[in-house]
């Protein structure tokens, strides 16, 4: 079965801020639509972070799989791929190096060529991904394309 595009979510928070809220209402629209969760720091390398602007990827993390384990006993959602990454880099890293895109790829990410995967999968062409939650996220991402901010 082949779709148009895999789809990635990338988010996260900075500071004391909560994430709950944001991410009940993105499950929402994650759950039937994308193939991928992701939860990075928006800070690479070496430097200082004010308290205010530290990652929150580790309790995005935390506080998805509490929403998903909860959604789960109610409903029959399937279940979607969660991880936490170090930095978005590595995620643009992976997808460069794959040619296409597997539905049983994502479950063991960030390898390519999962050889205990076996069954049906879907084949996708492209991947579209949403990075949502922070701004220095988005900042994070258009730098690591080398794109225009």
């Amino acid at each position: 079965m082949s779709t148009s595009a895999a789809r990635v979510l990338i988010f996260t928070v900075l500071g004391n801020r909560d994430p709950k809220s944001m991410l009940e209402h993105l499950r929402r629209i994650v759950i039937p639509r994308f193939d991928l969760v992701l939860f990075a720091n928006p800070h690479e390398g070496d430097w200082t972070v004010l308290p205010n602007k530290e990652s929150m990827d580790a309790k995005c993390l935390t506080v998805w799989n509490e929403l998903i384990s909860t959604a789960d006993h109610v409903s029959q959602e399937p279940s979607i791929p969660a991880y936490r990454i170090p930095n978005v880099s590595q995620f643009v890293d992976w997808v460069q190096r794959v040619s296409h895109f597997t539905s049983s790829m994502f479950a063991v990410y960030p390898l390519i060529n999962p050889t205990s995967m076996s069954g049906t999968t879907t084949t996708m062409n492209d991947c579209h991904v949403l990075v949502t939650g922070s701004l220095y996220l988005a900042g994070a991402m258009l730098k690591t394309l080398d794109e225009q901010i």
